[in-house]
């Protein structure tokens, strides 16, 4: 099975947070990005999409349920993300905003 370049699978064991680093490195050549999560990485489906919704990144397009019987019954989720029109401007108001505190050590 060949999966897109917009497809992020999603592990319960990392924290959500990469995951949102990772669909924003992807929304600078893709214009939608899907979440996919099975079974207990549902949850850093939900709340990495959620973020990047909440902060302005992405809406959201759609968010479909099916139940999988790969090796065990489980569920799986896809949440299918676009980048805002104001993506661009977000992202590099954020990375400014990180390179702050770099700037501060270099100059002194």
């Amino acid at each position: 099975m060949v999966e897109d370049l917009r497809t992020i699978r999603v592990s319960s064991q990392s924290r959500h947070g990469l995951y949102i680093t990772r669909a924003k490195e992807r929304f600078a050549t893709e214009n939608e990005v899907e979440l996919h999560g099975l079974g207990d990485s549902i949850v850093n489906v939900v709340k990495a999409a959620d973020s990047l919704c909440h902060l302005g990144y992405a809406e959201m397009v759609s968010f479909t349920t099916e139940t999988v019987t790969e090796r065990n019954r489980t569920v799986k989720a896809v949440i299918t993300l676009r980048k805002t029109k104001d993506f661009d401007r977000l992202s590099k108001e954020w990375e400014e905003q990180r390179a702050e505190p770099e700037n501060l050590l270099e100059s002194k």
